[in-house]
Formats: C-alpha cells, sequence, structure tokens
C-alpha cells in the first residue's frame, strides 16, 4: 500500500494536468466529494466526475501548490494554493481539503474555500465573452 500523503499528492499532480482520465484514475468507484462552500458534490465515481466538469471545461491552468499536509492513518489534510487560469484571468485560490485513501485510491474529498474568489473570475470571463 502507498503512503496516504504520496496518493493525495499523486492526485493533486492528476488535478493540475486537467486531464479527466488521470484525475478519475485516482479516485475509488465510491468516492464522496464535497465542497460545502458550493454546494459542488457527489457520492459515487460519476457525481463527482460531473460535479468536476466545470473545471475541465472552463479551467486552462490549474496549479496545485501544497503548502502543508499532514495525515493520520489514511485521512490527508492539505492546505493548498491552487493558481487558476479560466479564460486568460489568472487567480489563486487558498484551499483546505480533507482526503481519505483507501485501496490507494481517493475515496473522500472535502474541499474549502473562498468561492468569491472564483465566482469573481468566473464573472470576469463570462462577460469578456459577452462582450466577444
Amino acid at each position: 500500500m502507498a503512503d496516504p500523503q504520496q496518493v493525495v499528492r499523486d492526485f493533486c499532480a492528476a488535478i493540475s494536468t486537467l486531464d479527466r482520465d488521470q484525475v478519475r484514475a485516482c479516485m475509488h468507484d465510491d468516492i464522496t466529494f464535497r465542497d460545502p462552500d458550493t454546494a459542488m458534490g457527489g457520492g459515487g465515481i460519476e457525481a463527482t466526475m460531473k460535479a468536476w466538469e466545470p473545471v475541465f471545461a472552463l479551467f486552462t491552468r490549474f496549479d496545485i501548490e501544497i503548502t502543508s499536509i499532514a495525515s493520520n492513518g489514511p485521512i490527508v489534510f492539505t492546505e493548498r494554493i491552487d493558481r487558476v487560469t479560466v479564460d486568460g484571468d489568472d487567480f489563486e485560490v487558498p484551499c483546505l481539503a480533507v482526503y481519505e485513501v483507501d485501496d490507494d485510491l481517493i475515496v473522500r474529498f472535502h474541499d474549502w474555500f473562498d468561492p468569491s474568489i472564483v465566482g469573481a473570475a468566473m464573472s470576469r470571463a463570462a462577460g469578456r465573452r459577452a462582450d466577444s
């Protein structure tokens, strides 16, 4: 069995590729994803991938810097800075996440961040698309 912290690091690296297949390969079929700040979430791999579809569709860059990581058995906590680009607009999103690892896959992923940061960037991007 892989170290749970390494599984989470590999998952974050997969997210940074914005490749649906790489991200999906890191998730357990029974994953539970929750983002309480935006009500995004899902139970199971299909619902989780659907919840992430706007990220795959709109983000052109998603660099993740893990600034702190700690674990207790299969539970891993991270503090991150996500550096993303949407429609040419770069922004940083400080995040806190809790993951649970089972069978070397992410089985639980709960993510917290300030949705106003992402909302403002998405609004700017939508405004630019409307103006073109």
